[in-house]
């Protein structure tokens, strides 16, 4: 009995989910129903699971829990309806598809409808992510309103206790921030990052996710899996069989420490405007020096410490410069499927070094330089303000190390880059270490993961070379 048929059986025998005791949802946000709406489908896709395990069909006894699982879920969808908002569309226990689903346990699934990847040239603006619930304010006209009921340690109806941030380990504390106010800061943030404008980027409602991808780095004898055949007229391709991997996101916190007088938080003295810069700034500068330099341990795995990150050698070069070749060679190591879409990430002192890197011809015995020129000559350009170097936009960060150093010049795809993003933040507050000068503390939590896609270098059947999406200089 596939799903279509408990479904058509049950319109039959239950025309109204009422059959099985409708339960009262009236009381329950619309984040609780959503989340009664994935352990639903959970877990109709467990029984549906076992029975496909063990090549059967379902019993009459797990055709009927099904049924009281479908029940329930068209029972919250119904109060989810009655409230404009469109819930989950997929039914539960539906198997899923598209390239992002394989068999996978524990935290949430990447074809959950809650999971929004956004790759290629997708708007990254949570705006245009989460659509209308993103204009959720929550009931607050302002970030002042919100903070300021915050502040005082008001009780608000309106304030939503962090009950579900942390799974597993307890409540953080804090309230969430509207959905409106999380939308600003973020979206204003992603205008000053260099990582995750570019990043593929998964956003989630839960701190563990799990995708399948491709895995396509052995070359040996086939291409993740496929090998192709060249047949002849009536014979028969060898069966095969693709490979796939699971990426596991483990969403790590980032927080963000304030402090503010009560007189500018009391006399209303630009407090938002303040808070909220603040914050943009301080949410910029993190999250790309993490997707850059993190260690993965406690924080994002930062390109820097990536399995498929490629560092060629610096040669001859003089220590604190760059050289011609340098550049010559990384892009070398760069794979033909990534040059398209590759960026040159460059901290300001790179930057100031490569304007003075020249190409220097040598005479026909090696013994003197007859000529040279600049590579790089500056001149502004669409989408790269900086320039192009041999092709590519070239994009200056402060979190870049500084010349001389593994990671002052970095040659990468970032859409190999793989970015979870929570889409809640949680703020608190805190009056007794400021209790003496009579300042409040404040502490905004984000959860974030970066995560290598390829997790290693592909080596060419014909070349002992090896290939990246991610490419860096020796330190000089």
């Amino acid at each position: 009995m596939n799903l279509s048929h408990i479904q058509a059986r049950m319109r039959e025998i239950c025309p109204s989910a009422g059959v099985f005791g409708m339960a009262d949802y009236s009381g329950w946000n619309n984040r609780a129903l959503e989340d009664r709406l994935l352990d639903l489908s959970n877990e109709a896709s467990a029984i549906r699971a076992t029975a496909e395990r063990q090549n059967r069909d379902l019993t009459e006894s797990e055709a009927q829990e099904i049924d009281r699982v479908l029940a329930a879920f068209e029972e919250v969808e119904a109060e989810l309806g009655s409230r404009g908002s469109k819930g989950r569309k997929t039914a539960p226990g539906q198997p899923g598809s598209g390239p992002h689903n394989a068999p996978r346990s524990g935290g949430i699934k990447a074809d959950d409808p809650r999971i929004k990847i956004i790759d290629g040239s997708a708007d990254r603006r949570f705006s245009a992510i989460l659509g209308q619930k993103a204009k959720d304010n929550g009931g607050f006209e302002t970030m002042d309103e919100f903070l300021s009921i915050v502040a005082r340690n008001q009780f608000d109806p309106r304030l939503i206790a962090n009950a579900t941030m942390t799974e597993g380990s307890g409540v953080d504390g804090g309230f969430l921030v509207p959905a409106i106010l999380t939308t600003s800061l973020l979206d204003a943030s992603l205008e000053s990052e260099a990582i995750r404008p570019r990043a593929t980027v998964i956003v989630t409602p839960s701190n563990n996710v799990q995708i399948g991808i491709w895995d396509h780095h052995d070359r040996s004898t086939s291409v993740g899996g496929l090998t192709g055949n060249w047949l002849a007229e009536n014979s028969s391709a060898t069966p095969q069989k693709m490979k796939f991997r699971l990426l596991s996101f483990k969403l790590r916190k980032l927080a963000l420490y304030t402090e503010a007088s009560w007189e500018l938080v009391e006399d209303g003295l630009n407090f938002e405007t303040q808070i909220t810069s603040a914050m943009t700034q301080a949410l910029g500068y993190y999250l790309d020096s993490a997707f850059i330099n993190g260690t993965g341990a406690g924080q994002p795995l930062g390109l820097l410490n990536c399995p498929a990150k490629i560092t060629v050698g610096k040669g001859a070069t003089a220590s604190g410069t760059i050289s011609a070749i340098n550049l010559f060679e990384m892009y070398g190591r760069l794979h033909p499927s990534c040059a398209r879409n590759a960026v040159w990430l460059m901290s300001p002192s790179a930057y100031a070094k490569l304007l003075q890197t020249e190409w220097r011809t040598a005479n026909n015995a090696g013994t003197d330089t007859v000529s040279g020129s600049l590579v790089f000559m500056p001149g502004s350009m669409a989408g790269a303000p900086n320039g192009t170097l041999l092709g590519r936009p070239i994009i200056i960060s402060e979190v870049c190390n500084a010349v001389g150093t593994e990671g002052d010049v970095i040659l990468a795809d970032l859409s190999q880059y793989y970015v979870a993003i929570r889409h809640e933040m949680t703020i608190e507050r805190d009056t007794s270490i400021g209790w003496n000068t009579h300042t409040i503390n404040w502490r905004a939590i984000l959860r974030v993961e970066g995560l290598d896609s390829w997790g290693d270098t592909i080596t060419p059947k014909g070349d002992s070379t090896t290939l990246s999406w991610l490419v860096t200089l020796e330190s000089r």
